[in-house]
């Protein structure tokens, strides 16, 4: 049975398709060197989509897949809106650029539980193992949680594109990934990214208070949190997104 990554712009299919190996299934994939950025997109703002770009030009990347959780296992799921309406903001965020596409891979899958990002590398990579993958992750997100399988991870990547603001400490970064004993550290891979300090958490407080958060997302996501009311009524996480 075939999963469909889905890889979506205003409406148009892409080619990447997973199969789980079973007789008669055949795989396709493109071979250009694709970032992978996953993330709750609760919702998705202008740094997302700075930091996909700065990704995309510093490691001349084909094309930047937008990867929404479904259950992220570091985060509490209160604050999550429906699975439909993220995905409606990734796509209205990213249509205007050609480079950028939306992946459904972990919100389509069939197993239940949380989306770990190492199973998501492994689909992707059986999907299309001629195509580089770069895993887009901020620094700050490695410092904090305990990644399941980072050096099973690691060597089906490229590289893993760790991307920090500016004053962050890399020293201390470096002493975080010693302890991990990591065989594939080299693809460990910095990215300073400036003006990204964004975060989906004080939208949602600003939104739960009605506060405009003009400038922070784009223009057609924030019609369409209007629209929908969206955050209103939810939890609102004191964690960073």
């Amino acid at each position: 049975m075939f999963i469909p990554l889905n890889l979506t712009r205003s409406g148009r299919e892409g080619a990447i398709l997973v199969t789980n190996k079973q007789p008669g299934m055949t795989q396709a994939g493109p071979k250009g060197r694709t970032g992978l950025f996953g993330g709750t997109f609760n919702p998705i703002h202008l740094g997302h989509l700075h930091l996909a770009q700065e990704a995309l030009l510093a490691f001349e990347l084909d094309r930047v897949l937008f990867i929404p959780n479904r259950l992220p296992p570091h985060r509490r799921h209160g604050a999550l809106v429906d699975t439909a309406h993220r995905c409606t903001m990734v796509e209205l965020a990213i249509a205007s650029n050609p480079s950028f596409f939306l992946s459904r891979v972990e919100l389509d899958r069939e197993e239940d539980g949380p989306s770990y990002s190492v199973d998501t590398v492994e689909a992707l990579h059986a999907a299309a193992p001629e195509a580089p993958l770069y895993f887009l992750c901020g620094a700050d997100a490695l410092m904090r949680y305990a990644w399941k399988d980072l050096d099973r991870m690691l060597g089906r990547l490229a590289a893993m594109v760790c991307v920090t603001r500016p004053g962050f400490s890399l020293a201390e970064l470096d002493r975080r990934l010693d302890g991990l004993g990591l065989v594939n550290r080299a693809r460990l891979q910095n990215l300073e990214v400036t003006g990204y300090h964004l975060s989906s958490s004080e939208i949602r407080r600003r939104l739960a208070r009605g506060c405009s958060v003009r400038y922070m997302v784009s223009r057609e996501v924030e019609e369409y949190i209007v629209k929908f009311e969206l955050y209103k009524a939810l939890e609102v996480s004191v964690e960073r997104d």
